[in-house]
């Protein structure tokens, strides 16, 4: 589904942005497939905290043919809900890069909890699929708090994985 310029500025901006779209156009076109999460995220009263993969994050956790299903498919369009609630803070506050605590764990909208580890400047927001994966590839936040009409977005280099995909 492809929206027109004018359909942005009318809503709030929190991911699907066109100042934003070269670094988050999969991100949109993900949520674009999972309607429900694309409302949820554009409406102006509430406040999100949302952890957004970059596309490069995207396609270097799935390949093509998976983005596809996970776009096209209805199975598919369950896991991508699934997965992309593990990137937004059920709680709807927004929390800056500098309120996230070292060490504690965040509810996502999909009853999983992630965890903010710091480094010596870095922040990761770990999901329990990120600790289980082989490669352990950590979230790291490298966009800081990009703020939006309806919250703020912490961009994160890799995809943040839930425990099991449905």
């Amino acid at each position: 589904m492809h929206r027109s310029l004018s359909f942005y500025l009318a809503t709030a901006e929190i991911i699907c942005n066109p100042r934003r779209s070269d670094d988050f156009s999969t991100a949109c076109a993900a949520l674009e497939a999972v309607p429900v999460l694309y409302d949820l995220l554009n409406k102006a009263n509430k406040n999100h905290t949302v952890f957004v993969p970059t596309n490069e994050a995207f396609s270097r956790n799935f390949n093509e043919s998976e983005l596809n299903s996970f776009m096209t498919t209805t199975e598919g369009k369950k896991q991508l809900e699934f997965v992309l609630n593990t990137h937004i803070i059920k709680e709807t506050r927004v929390i800056t890069f500098k309120s996230l605590k070292c060490g504690n764990d965040y509810r996502m909208r999909n009853d999983e909890d992630t965890k903010t580890e710091c480094g010596a400047i870095d922040k990761f927001q770990i999901g329990k699929g990120n600790v289980a994966s082989v490669n352990n590839k950590r979230p790291k936040i490298i966009q800081r708090d990009i703020r939006a009409s309806n919250g703020i977005i912490q961009g994160v280099n890799n995809v943040i994985l839930p425990l099991l995909l449905l």
